[in-house]
């Protein structure tokens, strides 16, 4: 018999992306409604009795409606990435360590799951090319507990998580715009073609003529506190053979990091951790709607898309899901997508057209429904009178294509506009040590990111890309790079900046 524990239920929205090889129209979006019928649930959380070799099986239900895999090119597929915490009597969570051994765990057939070698979640996906509501009921996964220094003994609580991702897979691309775009990447000081990035090698940048690897910087443009460290135009550096290139396979969230799901985050977290990263001064500010009360966190809008995000903030987050931040090279691969060919000036929907979405329905807390026809993203231009971030996803619908849906070659969505996508940049030496690792699940004692080839707290190494609702129009373009390398310290956090976690495919 087993005994039942907390369960987490997750409302997130679930649009499929059917994708086929039209460069220009890529993919169908549906949906049924834009609020409430399109979600990812998980419940009926149980922990089963101790096994042999002091492992216990954590079984629950999981609803994932519209999820899709492909069977031609691009040949991908959205994911779900489940990951449990665990906790004795008061004690602080703990991230569970589930086996990497496939037989160990019940799947329901039809379904395949991949299983990462460290053990820090798994990813559960459909075993066809079937796009329809992916209901399991009883899903059992292995927890060996002993891994993680929890005793048999006391009372266990145990959360499970889900997160939508896609698979974005191994390919080459193409990095830059042909000098189109502010500061972005060209083959010399005398060649605007962009960096072809053909494998994960060592890439050595030179102060070259053409047919290089050649830096443009954002000083040429501005010059202020915030991008100090960022190298000059014609710098000579070496982009090391483990800095993520957007060559190999991840998975990527399908969509931005919603505010329930930064609540999820703050709700396992200590009360010093959870201070670290929360964002007291501005709740109720620009769309903020999280609040804290006697401890516990939640919010009134929880499919919008989480502003106020510090880099250190989406670091922590990541490494406490057993993810990681994308580099500025993987966010070009993941909206352009592997050999296809350069639109001067594209948006993350492979277009250089852009329809603003000028105004949302309901009152200045609840605005969730685009009212605007054919508006495929969220900048500032002078009109638009949303002052906040959008729900994850907003923009899909019934029979849109890609560029109406404004999402990237492999279905992910609001990567151009909305909020900035936080990335680690190549234009620093701080940026530059960061490798493939991903996070372990764990955080320091006041609750920040601990691995050690990331960035810092102080946000050195970081940038953004893909513009938001708060900026102008050329900063959606995919191959942009003003703000690709800004230092901002977990004490600054400003609305129009997000998250989005990725996981390096071993």
């Amino acid at each position: 018999m087993k005994k039942k524990y907390i369960f987490v239920t997750i409302n997130l929205l679930g649009w499929f992306l059917i994708i086929n090889c039209d460069k220009s129209d890529l993919g169908t979006i549906d949906n049924e409604n834009n609020s409430d019928s399109n979600y990812l649930t998980i419940t009926e959380v149980e922990v089963g009795q101790v096994l042999a070799g002091d492992s216990r099986m954590i079984s629950f239900d999981l609803i994932w409606e519209n999820n899709w895999k492909t069977s031609s090119c691009p040949e991908n597929w959205d994911a779900v990435w489940i990951f449990a915490k665990c906790k004795i009597g008061n004690e602080d969570w703990k991230h569970v360590t589930l086996s990497n051994i496939s037989s160990e765990h019940i799947i329901p057939l039809g379904y395949a799951v991949k299983l990462p070698l460290d053990g820090k979640g798994v990813f559960i996906y459909k075993d066809d090319g079937n796009e329809n509501t992916f209901n399991i009921s009883d899903i059992s996964l292995k927890w060996n507990f002993k891994d993680d220094n929890i005793s048999s003994e006391g009372d266990i609580s145990v959360k499970v998580f889900g997160i939508e991702m896609v698979y974005i897979p191994e390919g080459s691309f193409y990095a830059g715009d042909n000098g189109t775009s502010y500061a972005s990447l060209v083959r010399g000081y005398d060649d605007n073609r962009p960096w072809y990035i053909s494998s994960e090698n060592e890439i050595n940048v030179t102060n070259t003529t053409s047919d290089g690897y050649y830096y443009n910087s954002s000083k040429d443009i501005w010059n202020e506190q915030w991008n100090e460290c960022e190298d000059p135009t014609g710098a000579e550096f070496t982009i090391p053979e483990e800095f993520p290139k957007g060559y190999r396979a991840i998975y990527c969230m399908k969509y931005e990091l919603s505010q329930q799901q930064y609540v999820d985050f703050l709700n396992t977290l200590n009360d010093e951790q959870a201070s670290n990263s929360y964002d007291r001064p501005n709740y109720n500010q620009y769309g903020y709607t999280i609040l804290v009360n006697n401890g516990v966190y939640s919010t009134s809008h929880p499919n919008r898309a989480c502003g106020f995000i510090s880099p250190a903030d989406g670091f922590a987050y990541a490494d406490w899901a057993g993810l990681r931040p994308m580099t500025e090279l993987e966010y070009e691969k993941i909206c352009r997508g592997s050999n296809n060919p350069v639109v001067n000036g594209e948006f993350a929907w492979g277009t250089i057209s852009a329809i603003n979405v000028t105004s949302a329905s309901g009152t200045e807390g609840d605005r969730s429904h685009i009212t605007n026809h054919g508006a495929n993203c969220s900048y500032s231009d002078g009109t638009s009178t949303v002052q906040f971030p959008l729900n994850v996803g907003i923009f899909a619908g019934t029979g849109k294509i890609r560029k109406e849906c404004g999402a990237t070659y492999y279905g992910v969505m609001e990567m151009s506009g909305n909020l900035s996508e936080t990335c680690i940049s190549i234009g620093t030496s701080f940026g530059r040590v960061f490798t493939y690792h991903n996070g372990d699940g764990q955080l320091s004692d006041d609750g920040f990111a601990n691995e050690s080839n990331w960035p810092n707290r102080d946000g050195r190494g970081a940038g953004f890309k893909g513009g938001n609702f708060a900026r102008e129009k050329h900063e959606m373009r995919i191959s942009e790079r003003l703000d690709a390398t800004v230092s901002i310290d977990y004490h600054h956090r400003h609305i129009p900046i997000g998250f989005r976690c990725v996981r390096t495919v071993y």
